[in-house]
């Protein structure tokens, strides 16, 4: 008889589990059966530089042969342990009897090799272009203005600035972004200078701040937003068109959309339209600013608007429980459930259970003909 692994090595990554490792049973030519009670032991060699416990787990034994039977395959266990860890180790099997009644085959060392590729290296993401902020400020005559400028970087890196066009009718002073801007002695009208922001990389797109010097003769621009309306509720992902009407009988040098006291553009000439691109879930006060040739600036009635993430939804409706779970999205104000019997007369309900932020449940008794509206604000 002659026994040995069926291979000498096989392959695989640390995900596989369970392996077995199979041994051949090989009789002698016009015998078939076992000619004697027989063991044949196996065991793991030093050399493997495999941990155990860490990267496998097998153990050494032993193969039983009786004597007249046939020998059925043999195969010996092998756990492959998940480590996730880069690894090229291996696990090393031999094989030998316990007398000369058996042959070992040609194979009596088997190696099971545990591999895991090196982790790739991390991606660097293309640096963001920053962005220099733009500004409309009012300038008192004869009165030097403290002036900060503003950037955004979307990847956080900090920002230098550098003034690439000075003014006209007066000076600066300072160090960017922090400066002071000084007009001429009884200058009037507009002004403006350029600077950009650089985030160790690259520059922005150049930046006006814009200089109404103040003449206390000259009204104010009258200015309003147009689009959106008052309250005007957005779901999203979309996008909202600003639009504002500006008059002056110098004529209107400049309007800026704000958010809060971010700007979200500005524009110099009509018409006065700007699109604010997928705005995040959220309420927002917008408003719009226009400067005249004179130096004046109007200011619009701010517009509430709400951009929602999207539409309300009923998570479960009622069961024989009579209980049902009610969401809305992120960026409204708040909600309201409220109950009918006959879908004219409406009463608020007011016991509902808090889940989570933006989520309800609420149970009622069995009573047929029930009805529940939901709203947001």
């Amino acid at each position: 008889p002659q026994v040995g692994f069926t291979t000498n090595a096989a392959t695989s990554d640390d995900t596989v589990g369970t392996v077995n490792i199979p041994v051949t049973l090989a009789l002698p030519p016009g015998s078939n059966s076992w000619p004697a009670n027989q063991f044949i032991y196996y065991w793991l060699d030093p050399s493997s530089t495999a941990e155990y416990g860490v990267d496998y787990k097998a153990a050494g034994g032993s193969i039983s042969f009786t004597a007249g039977q046939v020998p059925a395959p043999y195969l010996i266990p092998l756990k492959i342990l998940p480590t996730g860890e880069p690894k090229n180790k291996t696990v090393v099997f031999r094989l030998g009897p316990a007398s000369s009644i058996v042959n070992m085959g040609p194979t009596t060392t088997f190696t099971y090799t545990i591999t895991n590729p090196p982790a790739p290296p991390p991606v660097a993401l293309p640096n963001r272009r920053p962005q220099a902020q733009p500004q409309c400020l009012l300038v008192a005559l004869n009165t030097a203005t403290p002036i900060t400028l503003a950037g955004r970087d979307g990847d956080g890196d900090p920002l230098t600035y550098t003034i690439t066009t000075q003014p006209n009718r007066g000076v600066l002073s300072g160090t960017a972004p922090n400066l002071t801007y000084t007009p001429n002695n009884n200058a009037s009208g507009p002004d403006y200078f350029c600077f950009v922001v650089n985030d160790g990389k690259t520059n922005s797109a150049p930046a006006v701040i814009t200089l109404a010097i103040n003449s206390s003769a000259n009204p104010p621009p009258v200015v309003s937003l147009v689009t959106p309306g008052t309250n005007a509720w957005f779901v999203g992902p979309t996008n909202i068109v600003l639009t504002a009407s500006a008059t002056d009988a110098d004529g209107i040098y400049a309007v800026e959309f704000y958010e809060g006291t971010n700007t979200l553009a500005q524009l110099l000439a009509p018409p006065f339209t700007f699109t604010w691109t997928n705005p995040p879930p959220g309420a927002y006060t917008l408003v719009a600013k226009a400067y005249d040739a004179g130096g004046r600036r109007g200011l619009s009635a701010p517009v509430p608007v709400r951009v929602l993430g999207a539409l309300p939804t009923m998570i479960s409706r009622p069961a024989a429980n009579g209980m049902f779970q009610f969401a809305w999205p992120l960026g409204v104000g708040g909600a309201t459930l409220e109950e009918s019997a006959d879908l004219v007369s409406w009463t608020l309900v007011t016991n509902t259970l808090v889940d989570t932020a933006t989520e309800r449940t609420h149970t009622i008794a069995p009573v047929q003909r029930r009805y529940f509206r939901f709203s947001v604000w």
